[in-house]
């Protein structure tokens, strides 16, 4: 007998306006992850489509997805992925290295004023031990700001905050997206899905609601 398939993702249909602030929600194993990992143009759709600005990520090679990610996405990890030995500046100058539009000094120029956007402009040479949680998490906002993306993907980006740190956390993507700038989260913690736009719940790959806040 042939195992039987298994859908990460099962007939779902969804739009994501531009300036969007939208939480997804669900149990381990419902789709969450896999849905972040297509957003983000990590993972392509085995069936269907996905049209990013119009364009179908479906028809691109590697190197075009490759691009497409730097210019237009940014991600947020709930682990802050910095690197330990880099200062929070060379941390958030790490995307700019894979662009060719800028000049070094450009580029410094621009680290430091997303770390400013942040509140972190008075933190830019301590490196992540030297830093707290709440911090590191605003240098890997920086970072994922750096490029001007159209669109910042955060999985958990208060996981391993107090409530007190989740709150300011929160409360500088509710601002970013005041910016103009489209955000998606996956959370666990209701009162962060509560501050986002739209609130939809996933369950076994398929949306099962979504509401308006």
């Amino acid at each position: 007998m042939g195992q039987e398939e298994i859908l990460a993702l099962a007939g779902i249909n969804l739009t994501i306006n531009d300036n969007d602030f939208i939480a997804i929600v669900g149990p381990s194993g419902s789709g969450k992850s896999t849905m972040m990992n297509t957003l983000g143009c990590l993972d392509l759709p085995s069936s269907g489509t996905y049209l990013l600005n119009d364009i179908n990520i479906g028809n691109l090679s590697d190197d075009e997805l490759s691009s497409l990610r730097v210019e237009q996405i940014g991600f947020v990890f709930q682990n802050y992925n910095l690197l330990s030995r880099e200062t929070a500046i060379n941390n958030v100058l790490l995307p700019l290295n894979y662009s060719s539009k800028y000049t070094r000094s450009e580029r410094k120029t621009l680290s430091l004023q997303t770390l400013e956007k942040v509140g972190l402009s008075h933190r830019i040479d301590h490196k992540p031990y030297e830093l707290s949680g709440g911090e590191q998490q605003r240098v890997g906002i920086a970072r994922a700001l750096v490029n001007n993306p159209k669109i910042l993907l955060a999985d958990e980006p208060t996981g391993n905050l107090d409530s007190k740190t989740s709150m300011e956390i929160i409360h500088l993507l509710n601002n970013l997206n005041q910016d103009g700038i489209t955000i998606v989260l996956v959370t666990h913690d209701e009162e962060v899905a509560d501050m986002a736009k739209r609130v939809i719940s996933f369950r076994d790959g398929i949306i099962e609601n979504e509401r308006f806040n």
